[in-house]
């Protein structure tokens, strides 16, 4: 490469290691990351291996997928990933899968194990994610969910499971039904499932 290339390379290199000492480093001293408007175009790996982590702040970057490693961070709490170019995610947040090395399709065991289930708080408002695993209905210590402004027109079942939720916005998505399960949830105090297609 041209020398203005090989300068180029050189920054992305020193970039990458400098966030990986960064990311041993902080993690050494906290429980939480803040890593907002880092222009990350994928999740630090080193991250993944930080299990005693609780909370972690990757909003307002360039993400376009979560490695399924995130599951590892069972500590976790509080994950805000909004603001990013995300289309999908991982089952792995809600229990551990198989998944074909060659096709890359996933297999959910009936044996349900893994997952961020300490989870509180999750914010994915702002992305372009098209549906919510299933397996998110084992998240049972939600508090708060938030997915605003993305594409998903189908919520999955299995809601009724979250006893602990106060605050569920689905706001300016595609969804045209509301599952009724939802209703029973009597934690449930803020509901806002305006500019979908959401037929009265």
């Amino acid at each position: 490469p041209s020398a203005a290339g090989k300068r180029g390379l050189k920054k992305i290199v020193d970039r990458e290691h400098n966030l990986k000492i960064w990311c041993y480093e902080l993690a050494n001293d906290t429980n939480s990351i803040r890593m907002v408007n880092y222009h990350l175009n994928s999740v630090p790996p080193p991250l993944c291996d930080m299990t005693h982590l609780t909370s972690i702040n990757l909003s307002e970057n360039r993400l376009k997928e979560l490695p399924p490693e995130i599951g590892r961070l069972v500590h976790l709490r509080e994950l805000d990933l909004s603001f990013n170019e995300l289309e999908s995610l991982p089952e792995e947040i809600g229990q551990e899968v198989e998944r074909d090395p060659v096709s890359g399709s996933v297999f959910i065991s009936q044996f349900a194990q893994g997952g961020l289930l300490m989870l509180e708080k999750l914010n994915v408002s702002n992305n372009k994610i098209v549906a919510i695993p299933q397996t998110f209905a084992r998240l049972e210590n939600l508090n708060e969910f938030e997915f605003d402004n993305n594409l998903i027109e189908v919520l999955p079942a299995g809601f009724s499971r979250w006893r602990m939720v106060t605050s569920f916005s689905p706001h300016q998505n595609r969804i045209s039904t509301v599952p009724h399960e939802l209703c029973s949830i009597a934690s449930l105090t803020e509901l806002n499932v305006s500019n979908n297609r959401v037929m009265d």
